[in-house]
């Protein structure tokens, strides 16, 4: 029975110290001081699942933890519950950054972000293939070498879920950049927050009175689960959805026809004002000595609705106006998403756009001045906050992981906000209104 517990003692303290360290003179050596923890049932079967995937994960890279080779489950989750867990939950206060895909300008964007956040040494960042084995690689490296404590990745859907798989057997507090994740304990999204986006529209829309919407949606948004979101989201406050077109973002006749549909330029439809219109035209033409085209008489736009939802782009934007005036709309609010973030919004039809509104999820557009059409801030500030929040979670955290995923949702993002809620970044959003050509903060 003595020869077992130095042995357990042995392999607890060797996992700790470098494998070129041979020589250890023994009244330095002493057993590590732990927090005696009263385990469950839970907690067993919770460390048995630990050990089995950081045992797999040994097996699949290569990269070896003796310890957990050489003890049993029993030995390990029961005898040594606490000495176990704290193995197992170890760190040394690094974040690693995993990414991979061919959008090159996405990855540097957030790269230059996590780098505002960072500080010497404290980020280890590998790009790596998308196959299994480079993952598992990566992985054993970064947790069985470089003890991270935190691991941030982005990427294409199929590579994060597997990253997701391992992240919840080993119990790795993991931050997803951009990415729908299944809920779990040690998993968290950072992305702006739809509940907060959504609720400062309907803050606009409500003070506006507004209660009947057209849509304009760009065809590359038609499927997407933030447009369906928004508009669940009207449904649900009452705010009815009068017309809800498509167009295609790249052919301006798609975008005339949109406008026809919306303000009902149809004779068939508004069959005696267009005839009343025809009538009229008639009589000057034959004052005039020539006979009227049917088709050159000018039906002007219906409106039958308070406001027009544009969740596209500030040129698109512009066009629009343009067509609206050439129809003849009156003037209304329209509304958008942080696309219209440019001053160019407000060169072209400044007296149509005044009282118009967008949301978006930077505080100033005069703070972020990017260049026209860029994304590359949205995603430099998913990098930054990843960094700043990564950061913040390890401080303090006595090199265990646990207490890390417990930091994180508990961290403040502000004074009375948390920073995530439901495992999701509670990123605030923001809404803007054009006044007298110029982009200001609504009140």
């Amino acid at each position: 029975m003595t020869s077992k517990i130095l042995m357990l003692l042995v392999l607890f303290s060797c996992a700790k110290v470098q494998l070129n360290q041979t020589k250890l003179e023994p009244k330095k050596v002493s057993t590590p001081s732990f927090k005696s923890l009263v385990a469950s049932k839970e907690d067993i079967k919770g460390c048995s699942k630990q050990v089995q995937y950081f045992r797999l994960l040994s097996k699949l890279s290569d990269k070896s933890f003796k310890v957990l080779n050489q003890l049993n489950d029993e030995e390990l989750c029961v005898e040594n519950y606490s000495k176990t867990k704290n193995l197992l939950s170890k760190h040394q206060n690094r974040i690693g950054i995993i990414y991979t895909g061919a959008d090159q300008t996405k990855n540097t964007a957030i790269i230059k972000g996590l780098k505002a956040a960072k500080k010497d040494g404290d980020f280890l960042i590998s790009k790596v293939n998308f196959d299994k084995a480079a993952i598992n690689k990566t992985l054993a490296k970064m947790i069985f070498e470089q003890r991270v404590g935190l691991i941030v990745t982005w990427g294409p859907d199929k590579m994060l879920d597997y990253i997701q798989k391992w992240q919840n057997g080993l119990r790795i507090p993991t931050i997803y950049i951009n990415k729908e994740i299944n809920k779990s304990q040690h998993a968290f999204k950072l992305y702006p927050n739809k509940a907060n986006y959504a609720f400062e529209m309907l803050k606009e829309l409500r003070k506006r009175n507004i209660k009947r919407i057209a849509i304009l949606t760009p065809l590359r948004y038609k499927n997407t689960k933030f447009i369906q979101d928004m508009k669940k989201v009207f449904r649900a406050a009452k705010i009815e959805i009068v017309f809800d077109v498509s167009f295609d973002s790249t052919n301006y006749d798609t975008m005339d026809m949109a406008c026809r549909e919306i303000f009902v330029i149809d004779r068939f439809k508004r069959r005696g004002e267009y005839n009343s219109i025809y009538r009229n035209e008639k009589r000057k033409a034959a004052a005039q000595g020539f006979q009227l085209n049917k088709k050159l008489v000018f039906l002007p736009a219906q409106v039958n609705f308070d406001a027009i939802f544009i969740p596209d782009n500030f040129k698109i934007v512009n066009h629009f106006a343009k067509l609206f005036q050439y129809y003849k709309a009156r003037r209304m609010t329209l509304f958008g998403t942080h696309e219209w973030r440019s001053h160019e919004l407000v060169e072209t039809n400044k007296n149509f756009l005044n009282g118009s509104f967008f949301v978006d999820f930077v505080d100033s557009p005069e703070k972020y001045n990017e260049s026209r059409l860029s994304t590359t801030l949205d995603y430099k500030l998913m990098g930054y906050y990843s960094g700043i929040i990564g950061r913040k979670a390890l401080i303090k955290t006595k090199s265990n992981r646990d207490l890390v995923t417990k930091k994180l949702k508990e961290m403040k993002f502000s004074k009375d906000e948390t920073a995530f809620r439901r495992q999701e970044f509670n990123w605030p959003a923001y809404a803007f209104e054009i006044q007298k050509n110029q982009i200001i903060p609504s009140n």
